[in-house]
């Protein structure tokens, strides 16, 4: 009775290591794996789109709860020889380290309780992936029947939309025809406007030049009387000018130029009451300066003085009738000169 005992605990001390390891295949042998999923709720969906009957599948849960889909067990040399045929897609050949719960799936997809499968030959692994080739053909067979009937119904559509086109364009014509025939006459009938407004346009324009000319005579004679207002009560304040300039050869180039230098020098004027001495940055105070020099408008009484300060220009000065336009005086300085005039 003990050695009894002694060999049933000796047995079941040999066999607890492969009860409580998981289910991978012995040496030489592999599970053609088709992929996983990371929990039961997946496995359904990833089933039916892999084209295999459900019946042909051999499902295995590992700890972490990820299934993995195989088709059973094969010898390794066999499955490495149809991989080397090409027909063994993109499955792989795995031993199953962690696989731990078998399950199985029923017409359905449904899980359910799972039982071995053993691929023995190349004919049964074949039989088992044929459903794939099968159903990829029904696929293309549909696809391609979907298009042939949509190019049918493309082509049908194609000739309504043709025909409603080519009605439509009947239509345009007609009414683009009778729209013609009206813009027609509004045009004959505007051209006839246009005429008799162009000839109105016409004889306006001659009675604007000539308004336009009595106009501008008017105005004319209001700015040379102006003119003349404005000279004779300049002429009558300011009877005489003078033009001061700074330059070479006859030619001014800037008041400036004579009064600004290592040396300033000034101007002095009495101009009637007025009295000032300007420095050289006050001396655009005096006049407006044009090509020909700065012009200083002098009353019947004044004493004009100015300085020269540049050794390369030549200082100059004239004395203008305002009412004549005569030269009354002029003079021309070089350095450190003066000119003095007064009246």
């Amino acid at each position: 009775m003990k050695k009894n005992i002694f060999l049933l605990s000796l047995a079941f001390l040999f066999f607890v290591p492969e009860i409580l390891a998981d289910k991978r295949a012995e040496r030489g042998k592999c599970y053609i794996s088709i992929g996983y999923v990371n929990d039961r709720v997946s496995v359904s969906e990833f089933a039916k789109a892999s084209f295999i009957k459900a019946k042909d599948f051999e499902l295995f849960e590992r700890k972490d709860k990820k299934v993995y889909l195989t088709l059973g067990k094969i010898d390794e040399n066999l499955f490495k020889r149809l991989q080397s045929q090409n027909k063994t897609y993109n499955f792989n050949c795995s031993r199953g380290k962690g696989y731990e719960v078998r399950l199985g799936l029923n017409a359905e997809f449904q899980i359910v309780g799972g039982n071995k499968i053993n691929i023995l030959s190349a004919d049964q692994f074949m039989s088992v992936v044929s459903s794939i080739e099968i159903e990829k053909q029904r696929l293309l067979d549909l696809e391609f029947e979907k298009q042939v009937q949509a190019r049918l119904a493309a082509e049908k559509e194609k000739q309504r939309l043709a025909e409603l086109e080519r009605q439509r364009k009947a239509e345009a014509d007609r009414l683009a025809a009778i729209e013609k025939a009206k813009q027609d006459e509004i045009d004959r009938l505007a051209a006839i406007e246009k005429a008799k407004q162009d000839e109105i346009d016409r004889l306006a324009a001659i009675e604007k030049a000539k308004q336009d000319e009595i106009l501008r005579k008017k105005q004319e004679a209001e700015r040379k009387r102006k003119a003349k207002v404005a000279a004779e009560k300049l002429a009558k304040e300011y009877p005489y000018y003078v033009v001061v300039s700074c330059g070479f050869r006859g030619d001014h180039i800037n008041i400036l130029a004579c009064f600004a230098g290592n040396v300033d020098t000034e101007i002095e004027l009495s101009n009637g009451r007025d009295y000032g001495l300007y420095k050289s940055y006050q001396i655009s105070e005096l006049g407006k300066e044009y090509r020909d020099g700065l012009h200083i408008n002098l009353r019947s009484t004044f004493n004009f003085k100015a300085q020269n300060s540049s050794g390369d220009l030549i200082l100059g000065a004239k004395v203008f009738s305002r009412a004549s336009g005569e030269v009354l005086f002029q003079k021309q300085v070089s350095k450190y000169g003066v000119i003095r005039v007064s009246n």
